[in-house]
């Protein structure tokens, strides 16, 4: 079911967003070594970010673990392979598009600030708004806090690099190494 709904939110945006996609990619061939190093810096600042939030997290709560974190491991060990290819493959495509490509860039221009905000709160949203009702509030709030630093840094790299593609690769290797 998860990867049904993974695989229809990527084919629509797909369809939706082909051209920008299709522009975002040919930047991205024309500048190889620029995007290589805001993808590398990205995901420097994304891991140095989340390791600093983390320990703090853990002196405040111990015990902490994110629910959406052990939603998705017990779905990849129920059916590995669909949820593989949909956390690494279709999820950073489809959410990438939207958050950076679409909410991102288009407060950009009117407000940096802004723009910055209201990704990392969508984005940080996202991953926890099912969860609303089954947790209490303090443990969706942490959680909605661990997302940061991702969508903080993914914005970033996407600004930097003025192509999708680079917020795109850096989900996939962080949804990566997150699975793994």
């Amino acid at each position: 079911l998860n990867f049904s709904y993974y695989a229809i939110n990527f084919v629509m945006i797909l369809i939706i967003f082909h051209r920008f996609l299709l522009r975002s990619l040919d930047r991205a061939l024309d500048r190889k070594l620029w995007i290589l190093r805001c993808l590398i810096l990205g995901l420097c600042g994304y891991f140095s970010i989340s390791n600093l939030w983390g320990t703090v997290l853990y002196q405040l709560f111990p015990d902490f673990s994110n629910v959406n974190d052990q939603a998705i491991g017990t779905m990849l060990r129920q059916d590995l392979l669909p949820m593989l290819v949909g956390t690494v493959v279709l999820v950073p495509i489809a959410e990438e598009t939207l958050y950076r490509g679409l909410i991102f860039r288009g407060l950009y221009n009117k407000s940096r600030v802004l723009a910055y905000i209201v990704s990392i709160v969508v984005f940080s949203g996202i991953h926890v708004v099912g969860y609303i009702g089954s947790y209490d509030a303090v443990t969706l709030l942490v959680c909605f806090t661990q997302y940061f630093p991702a969508s903080i840094c993914l914005a970033w790299a996407y600004a930097e690099s003025d192509t999708i593609i680079t917020p795109i690769l850096m989900h996939t290797i962080i949804n990566l190494l997150g699975v793994t």
